[in-house]
């Protein structure tokens, strides 16, 4: 019975440990003509301290603030980023200890009134959505400075041999193979206020310079490219990249 109680007991934790998901809450944004500095600067200096803090105290695992660069795909659409990276096995971040007025006690409530209305006068939401995770790895400790998302469209009935393949063959193959310093991918999960359905996955590649972005590098031996097909198929036959847009890190509060 002791051993029994053992085995059913490890078979729990196992199962809660890989039970455990990790959802992202995206945010895109447009700034109005002549706001970019003033939008940053707020997000940076107001948001970014607050966020800092809600991780300290556990609420979140990191918030990070990204611009799409001038060049890049979508700019026209949207030239802001927020990632909210939520607790596991959590869709959405409490904290009522954490506020404005505590983060900045010498700033007067009216004060901080006025920056939050500078922050969002001067941007218009685009729209929010929340991911989950799929695979992912990052070489270094901290979060990339640039970061190609990749904005892909599944074949319809592809959407979970695309997965299989991703954690199977495609986390290894850029790790061991590209000169990336981090890859991520998500799969869609919830369109919170007016998302766009032209995407249903998301894939990020990370740099530390963006000149390894401009020369990336993929070498993946043809032996493991043969093993992937003759599993999956060829990739084209799995899903369509939509549209890439390039982003430059402009804080994490982790």
């Amino acid at each position: 019975m002791k051993k029994l109680f053992t085995l059913l007991f490890t078979l729990s934790v196992l199962y809660s440990s890989t039970a455990q998901e990790q959802l992202l809450r995206f945010g895109f944004y447009k700034v109005k003509p002549g706001m970019k500095a003033d939008y940053e600067t707020t997000m940076i200096e107001l948001m970014g301290p607050m966020m800092k803090e809600r991780v300290k105290n556990g609420c979140m695992r990191n918030w990070i603030f990204r611009e799409v660069l001038p060049g890049s795909e979508a700019r026209n659409y949207f030239t802001h980023m927020t990632v909210d990276v939520l607790n596991l096995d959590s869709d959405n971040y409490n904290c009522p200890s954490v506020s404005a007025d505590k983060v900045f006690p010498e700033m007067s409530e009216d004060m901080i009134k006025i920056i939050h209305k500078i922050r969002t006068s001067s941007r218009d939401v685009v729209y929010r959505t929340v991911v989950r995770k799929v695979a992912g790895y990052n070489k270094g400790d901290d979060v990339v400075k640039f970061a190609a998302f990749n904005f892909i469209k599944t074949k319809p009935g592809k959407k979970q041999n695309y997965i299989k393949r991703n954690k199977e063959f495609t986390h290894e193959n850029l790790k061991k193979y590209s000169n990336q310093q981090a890859w991520y991918a998500w799969e869609r999960y919830d369109a919170m206020a007016g998302g766009l359905l032209s995407w249903d996955y998301l894939s990020l590649d990370g740099y530390s310079k963006i000149a390894d972005k401009l020369n990336r590098v993929v070498n993946v031996p043809q032996s493991i490219t043969n093993k992937e097909n003759k599993i999956y198929g060829p990739l084209r036959e799995m899903r369509d990249l939509n549209y890439q847009v390039l982003t430059r890190l402009l804080y994490a509060a982790d």
